[in-house]
């Protein structure tokens, strides 16, 4: 009965929402969840809740996320102010002033809990239609999807990683600098491409703004079912062809990008394919620059925070042993982190394919050609999306020798096609 009664306090404040109960008595209602393992026999057919089950089968419910639980080791398990506006839903309360507290900041620690209907149905964000992102850009002319831009824009954006290196040399080692993370899960960012400035981007180059998809998919309820949260793959299929499974979603290529961005030889992949391999290659030009240029090799984890560590054993695999806080990277040059900053914000977006694919591609090719520019290669540079149209894209300037970077294609996922 206390595991029930916990579960059930998550519903204390949800908005629009009653209790019809069946030969029992009214709930035993607390004020936060507490992470576990939900008993089978649970039968919750007696609470009529607008979209509860659907709500009940998304991240924003699990009572075992990371996202919720991380603090539970804390005396007290509180969630910091610094998180509470988005991993706490007493903390969002707070945040939009539903507490009587000043908008858009939160004032103290908050009890961990699930994100609960109130937290996105609530008095304040019916009338709001504005976000203010970690680069400064607002986005406005909101509508529901106000909720979801305000959580998933990141903490950090191009221009926190401008300001850290400004005043050094591009490969100079900067003292006392650690990594600076976007955070996860930041596909508002990407979606808003160079105008909300979410990536790194370099000094010269353009970049895609906002990807509007099409006029009747250009929120992201368009195409996320806002309670589970999951991708409505009916909807992608009615102008996508043979798509039946979210797997199916990355072998989308659209006519119009018939370009080897990844230099593989294959323009046939899905537009994730591309972006993935791209990916592999910017690791592969990080670790290459961190060990000739900087002397100091580099591995990474995406599990382990803060997820750049020194590669002790220069094998280019984090082991247990290295992917500690102890054994993180200290060796941070302007270019270096540039591009770091840059993997990881194309990473956490699992789903940037879709977001925002040119500006994911031009982001992950920036930074390849800026480290290989500080080996001193030479050779055919990649194609670029923007650039002289796309299909002739090159970047005159390029001085990459990409034979060892491109030797990792072979073992890539090339397979998907459309």
């Amino acid at each position: 009965m206390k595991r029930i009664a916990t579960f059930l306090g998550i519903l204390s404040v949800a908005a629009a929402a009653w209790f019809v109960a069946q030969n029992e008595g009214p709930p035993n209602l607390l004020s936060a969840a507490v992470a576990q393992e939900p008993p089978p026999s649970l039968n919750y057919s007696h609470v009529e809740i607008p979209y509860f089950q659907a709500w009940m089968s998304s991240g924003h419910a699990d009572l075992n996320s990371e996202a919720f639980v991380h603090w539970q080791g804390d005396d007290p398990p509180l969630v910091p102010a610094r998180c509470g506006a988005c991993h706490s839903s007493a903390g969002h309360a707070d945040f939009l002033g539903l507490d009587g507290s000043a908008f858009g900041s939160v004032e103290e620690a908050s009890e961990a809990g699930v994100l609960q209907c109130s937290t996105c149905h609530n008095e304040v964000n019916s009338q709001r239609t504005e976000v203010t992102l970690p680069s400064g850009m607002v986005a406005s002319d909101l509508g529901t999807e106000v909720s979801c831009v305000t959580c998933h824009s990141g903490r950090e954006s191009g221009l926190s990683v401008e300001r850290a290196v400004e005043g050094f040399g591009e490969d100079d080692v900067m003292p006392d600098q650690g990594f600076i993370n976007i955070h996860y899960a930041a596909a508002a960012a990407t979606n808003l491409g160079s105008d909300g400035n979410g990536g790194y981007q370099y000094e010269g180059m353009t970049y895609e703004p906002t990807f509007e998809h099409v006029e009747s998919f250009s929120t992201c309820q368009s195409c996320h079912d806002p309670h589970t949260l999951e991708v409505q793959v009916d909807t992608c299929a009615s102008c996508h062809r043979n798509i039946e499974t979210t797997e199916d979603l990355r072998t989308i290529r659209m006519r119009g990008s018939g370009v080897d961005y990844d230099g593989d030889g294959n323009s046939r992949t899905g537009i994730a394919v591309e972006v993935d391999n791209l990916r592999y290659l910017l690791m592969d030009a990080l670790q290459a620059y961190s060990s000739e240029v900087v002397g100091s090799a580099i591995v990474y984890d995406s599990g382990a925070y803060p997820y750049w560590f020194v590669d002790t054993n220069s094998d280019g695999l984090a082991t247990p042993d290295e992917a500690n806080f102890g054994n993180q990277y200290r060796s941070w040059t302007p270019r270096l982190l540039k591009a770091a900053y840059n993997y990881q914000a194309v990473y956490k977006d699992l789903g940037g394919y879709a977001h925002n694919p040119k500006y994911q591609i031009q982001l992950l090719h920036d930074s390849i050609m800026d480290l290989a520019s500080a080996m001193g290669g030479s050779g055919q540079a990649l194609p670029r999306p923007g650039d002289a149209g796309d299909e002739s894209a090159v970047l005159a300037q390029a001085s990459y020798d990409q034979e060892s970077t491109l030797s990792l294609m072979p073992a890539l996922d090339t397979s998907n096609t459309s």
